[in-house]
């Protein structure tokens, strides 16, 4: 049986390699990694998860404020602060999906 942090750790790496994928997909410019604000919720959405309005308010207010200190246009994101922040968004839906008591 293998270690559940490893499981873990091995679900959060697939899950940032899917992330970078989709900031490919939305590149302001080809090869820029630099994603604009207006295309976020489609780049979470295609990502299989259908995110609320106020969630994706929350993801791209989390976003501008790393992003406030190292760019001068604050509608453009770089993929490294999409990377951190949609992984864990996405980490934390799949997390509230899992039940414990579901087999009991």
């Amino acid at each position: 049986m293998k270690d559940i942090n490893w499981i873990n750790r091995k679900n959060t790496e697939t899950t940032r390699k899917n992330v970078r994928d989709a900031v490919v997909l939305f590149e302001h410019k080809e090869g820029s990694k630099l994603v604009d604000t207006k295309d976020i919720g489609a780049l979470v959405r295609s990502l299989g998860v259908n995110p609320s309005g106020s969630q994706v308010t929350i993801i791209i207010d989390q976003l501008a404020a790393l992003n406030a200190e190292n760019s001068q246009n604050n509608n453009l994101l770089s993929m490294e602060h999409i990377e951190i922040v949609v992984a864990n968004f996405l980490v934390q839906q799949k997390k509230a999906l899992f039940r414990d008591d579901y087999h009991l």
